[in-house]
């Protein structure tokens, strides 16, 4: 039982070291750690200076700060110097923050999945009711522009009928026909009747004298 304790706070002792090396370093100097220090089962594994320098990974004042720290030592090999961490006990702990750091990734990349589908949804929802609104107003409205036109043609055609008269009145034209009267009939309440021939021939003698 001691020695599963010992062990469980020396494992706790090397997570502590690990997470303070990286305090006041980039994030990108951890992830250079985690990704390229260790093989995908947290074996250690030899990275060329040279390469870090060439893609950028990490600065030489980084990696000094790290060999000063002892998360990593030094290496001279015929074909340039190599980095590596100091211990294999050291590398399983990088594997542990390495997979829970995927972990992390992959949880906030699926929150904004499914932030963008609230998002979408909530969009769809107030196109929706917009649309209903818009579809509600135009039937609310759509009886009242018929009864307005109405109306106008109701206007239009009494003042032509008003104008006729006027004009029949003053001698202006003689009479209407029976067609005429009759297109009107729905507006004037009355039928056309027919001029009896002979008031149409005695008008029409008294008219040439």
């Amino acid at each position: 039982m001691k020695t599963d304790n010992l062990a469980k706070e020396g494992s706790l002792i090397v997570e502590r070291f690990y997470d303070t090396v990286f305090t006041g370093l980039p994030e990108s100097v951890r992830d250079f750690s985690e990704q390229c220090l260790i093989t995908t089962d947290g074996v250690r594994l030899p990275y060329p200076l040279r390469s870090i320098a060439t893609e950028q990974l990490a600065t030489a004042e980084q990696i000094q700060k790290l060999i000063d720290k002892r998360l990593i030592h030094r290496e001279n090999h015929e074909d340039g110097d190599r980095i590596e961490l100091v211990h294999d006990r050291l590398a399983q702990i990088v594997l542990q923050r390495r997979q829970a750091g995927a972990q992390r990734k992959q949880a906030l990349q699926q929150q904004k999945i499914r932030r963008r589908w609230v998002i979408g949804i909530v969009t769809v929802f107030i196109a929706l009711i917009v649309f209903a609104g818009l579809m509600f107003d135009a039937r609310q409205q759509a009886p009242k522009a018929k009864t307005k036109a109405q109306q106008a043609w109701l206007d239009a055609t009494a003042m032509r009928l008003a104008a006729e008269g006027e004009s029949m009145t003053s001698g202006a034209r003689f009479g209407g026909t029976n067609k005429g009267c009759s297109k009107y009939w729905p507006v004037i309440g009355c039928r056309a009747r027919p001029i009896p021939m002979k008031l149409y021939r005695l008008n029409t003698a008294n008219t040439l004298r």
